[in-house]
This record gives structure tokens, C-alpha cells and sequence, in this order.
């Protein structure tokens, strides 16, 4: 085999390989005897087919996998001979080819790049430590005792506010006609709770108990029954009580109704949980701010197809979004910013392999196996499904790899580098959580 080097120019390479014509020749002879002890032929037994009749029968199948053998052959020891990896399959062409004849062919591919020395000492990373203050704590507790509230009658029988509950009958009609679901008796109805289709519950304000009106709404566009979607209805309505929350009281008793000794008991657990609450948003604060030095400190030349494949993952992604959104297409801008969270994702991923090697982090099968469980769980009842759909499909496995040696590699630089820790309020988390939202 002879090997010239055509491109070596920054990652790019490309290569002329040519293979001596006795070696084709070997292949095809090792095809077809082969072939001679497995094909069944017509006035031939097993194993005795002459060589000839094989190659004028079967000739263009021998050439072809004879060829795909020596190409495939010859691209491996390319590889070792070069010591160079391959980032995607490489682009095959063969440039010529007679029966007896050499051949010759072209490999093109990008290889790897040399990630520069990482100095975790250059770093300045730090734990977060929760910060659960006093308001925290009582906005907690707010919703702790909303969720526990029940409605009673006023004092004096009043008008309907945002807040109460009106217990009604109603009765649904779209262009004169009644529809199903769209009737009920003595439905209890909690004003400003978005429980109904927009402007239905507005429409409810003021009403008290004895009252009787008609309540016109327009159903959404994107509404789920497409029968009513977008069509203008009327809503009969007669109202039987108008009842006011009830809150409990923030008290001993109150806290040991929750399994608490007492109020402080109560605060203290309430507070952990808002803490384990936000603990999620926390790390995927950690986890920016490591991917933002990392991106920020190292510079490296990036494969331009590995750019190319993820750039055009996102555009596939963006495209349905903005299909939801009525919108045939992204522009020009957004392409760029896509563009660009391309080469830092492409790039980012080959600091965490290179850090992955560094730290010595390996998956076990415990952790695969934890992970199809969280995937099954996300399904209900179809858990069983979830598990076989895996079990008959190792590349849905080998999916499941990535996030999981990311996260341990985000833990192995968090414990080389974070010696220390700083706070973060929950204000600044929800804060964190929005911004990545919009992003």
C-alpha cells in the first residue's frame, strides 16, 4: 500500500492511497472461495462449484465487497501508520479502478484537535451555598397555607371578588347549539385561578349568589377540542353561592398538622426544602460559569464538521420552535447566534472529553441502568415499554452516556478546583433561571 499526503493544513487531511492489484486480486479469491462452500448451485454439489463459474455469476458482488474489504483495510492502517483520529467518517472516493489493475483512491477527514494544557489553577470557581432568607421562608409558607385554605360562607352575603369561590350552573352553547363538556351543576369556581378560558372567569366578578347572566367568551385558536377552537360561545350561568378562603393560621397547631413540633420546627424544615427546591438551578449556575472560564480560557482550532453537524441540529430545533410560533423559517441573525453556540458546544465538548481522561471518569453500568429507570419514569405506565425499547437499541443507550459522563466530569472539576463556597439568594437563582429561559 502507498500513502501520499494531499492536505495538512490546520485539521484538515487528505491522503492518496493506492493499493497493489494482487492484493484486490487476494480479496476477490478469498470471496470466492468463499462463496464456493456457502451458494447452492444447480448440478453442483456443496463446496464443489468451480472457482470460474463463481466469478462469472457473482463477479460485480465479489468486486464490490472485495473493494469495500481493502478500502476499509487500508483506511484502519492509514490511521495507525498517520496516528491520526478521524472526528467523522471520512469522505471516500475512488479515483480509479480496472479488474488487475491498482487501486487508487482519496480519504479526506478532520482529525481531533491538540487541547492545550488545562491549569486548574487558573480557575476561580466556588460552591454555592443556598441562601434561604426570612422572606423565602414566609413566601413558603404563604403558599403552604394557601394550599390548605378552604372556603366559607362571609359574614354578609357580598359581590364576588378575584379570590373567592363561586359555586354555579352552567350551560355551554356554541351558534345556538349545547356542546358536550360544556355543562355542569353546582361547579365550584375559584376566581383569577385560571381554571377556565380566558375573560370567563372576569366575567364572574361581581356576580352574587341568585344572580343569573350569560358569559361570552371566544375559545383559543390552539384550543384542544378543534371543533371549538376559535369559535365564540355563550355560557348560561346561575349563581348559588359566593364563599370567601379561609386561610389557616401560622401556629403550633397548624405545624404539627404538617408533622412539625412547632412553628420554628416547621420554618427550619421549610427552609431546607426551598433549598433542595433550587439546588437543580444552583448547579446549572456552577455548571455555566465552569463552561463560561473553560470556553473563555481555552483556544483551540474546533473541527469544522463537528460544527457543521451541530449547527444544523439547531437549526432543525430552532425551525420547529418557530413552527409553533406561525414562522416558516430563522433569519439571518438568528443563524448567527446558532452558529456561534455551535463552535462553543462543539468546543466545550472536547475540553470535557479531554478532562474526562484527565480525572480518570468512568460510567458504570449502575449508572446507565439509574438512568433508563429516570427515563421509564417519566412515563407512566409505560414503563415496561421504556425498558425493552432500550434493551433492543444500544445507541439509545450510548445516548444516555453523554449527559452522564458530563456531570461527572463537571463534579471532578468542581472538586479539583472549588476549595471554597459562596452564597446565592434565591432571588438571584430565579433571576439565573429566567435569563437561561430566554436564552
Amino acid at each position: 500500500m502507498d500513502i501520499t499526503e494531499l492536505v495538512n493544513e490546520g485539521l484538515k487531511r487528505q491522503y492518496k492511497v493506492v493499493i497493489p492489484a494482487i492484493d484486490i486480486e487476494r480479496a476477490m479469491e478469498s470471496r470466492i472461495l468463499h462463496l464456493t462452500k456457502t451458494v447452492k448451485m444447480k448440478g453442483f454439489r456443496p463446496g464443489k462449484i468451480p472457482a470460474k463459474l463463481i466469478r462469472r455469476q457473482y463477479g460485480e458482488r465479489i468486486k464490490a465487497e472485495a473493494l469495500e474489504e481493502a478500502v476499509g483495510n487500508s483506511t484502519k492502517a492509514l490511521f495507525t501508520e498517520k496516528e491520526v483520529q478521524p472526528v467523522l467518517q471520512p469522505d471516500v472516493e475512488v479515483s480509479s479502478f480496472e479488474e488487475g489493475k491498482d487501486l487508487e483512491y482519496t480519504i479526506g477527514f478532520e482529525i481531533f484537535p491538540k487541547v492545550p494544557e488545562i491549569k486548574m489553577d487558573d480557575y476561580d470557581l466556588k460552591r454555592l451555598e443556598i441562601d434561604v432568607k426570612d422572606k423565602d421562608i414566609d413566601d413558603a409558607l404563604e403558599k403552604l397555607r394557601n394550599s390548605r385554605k378552604e372556603f366559607v360562607e362571609p359574614e354578609k352575603p357580598r359581590k364576588a371578588k378575584k379570590g373567592d369561590q363561586v359555586v354555579f350552573d352552567f350551560e355551554g352553547s356554541v351558534d345556538g347549539k349545547i356542546f358536550e363538556g360544556g355543562t355542569a351543576q353546582e361547579f365550584p369556581l375559584e376566581l383569577g385561578s385560571n381554571q377556565f378560558i380566558p375573560g370567563y372567569e372576569d366575567q364572574m366578578i361581581g356576580v352574587k349568589a341568585g344572580d343569573e347572566k350569560v358569559v361570552t367568551v371566544t375559545f383559543p385558536e390552539e384550543y384542544f377540542n378543534r371543533d371549538l377552537a376559535g369559535k365564540e360561545a355563550e355560557f348560561k350561568v346561575k349563581v348559588h353561592k359566593v364563599q370567601e378562603a379561609k386561610l389557616p393560621e401560622i401556629s403550633d397547631e397548624f405545624a404539627k398538622e404538617l408533622s412539625f413540633d412547632d412553628v420554628e420546627a416547621l420554618k427550619k424544615g421549610v427552609s431546607e426544602k426551598v433549598a433542595e427546591e433550587f439546588e437543580p438551578i444552583a448547579r446549572l449556575m456552577l455548571k455555566k460559569d465552569i463552561f463560561d472560564q473553560l470556553d473563555k480560557n481555552m483556544e483551540f482550532e474546533v473541527p469544522q464538521g463537528m460544527v457543521d453537524v451541530e449547527f444544523r441540529s439547531l437549526v432543525e430545533e430552532a425551525k420547529k420552535a418557530e413552527e409553533n410560533k406561525d414562522k416558516e423559517d430563522i433569519d439571518d441573525k438568528e443563524k448567527e447566534e446558532l452558529k456561534t453556540i455551535a463552535i462553543r458546544r462543539v468546543k466545550l465538548g472536547i475540553i470535557l472529553a479531554e478532562l474526562s481522561k484527565r480525572g480518570n471518569v468512568e460510567i458504570t453500568q449502575d449508572e446507565v441502568r439509574q438512568k433508563v429507570f429516570e427515563q421509564a419514569r417519566a412515563f407512566p405506565g409505560q414503563e415496561q415499554r421504556i425498558f425493552e425499547m432500550y434493551q433492543a437499541n444500544p445507541q439509545l443507550l450510548d445516548r444516555l452516556k453523554g449527559p452522564i459522563l458530563e456531570e461527572k466530569t463537571v463534579d471532578y472539576v468542581i472538586d479539583e478546583v472549588a476549595k471554597d463556597s459562596k452564597k446565592v439568594t434565591i432571588d438571584e437563582l430565579i433571576k439565573f433561571e429566567s435569563e437561561a429561559d430566554e436564552e
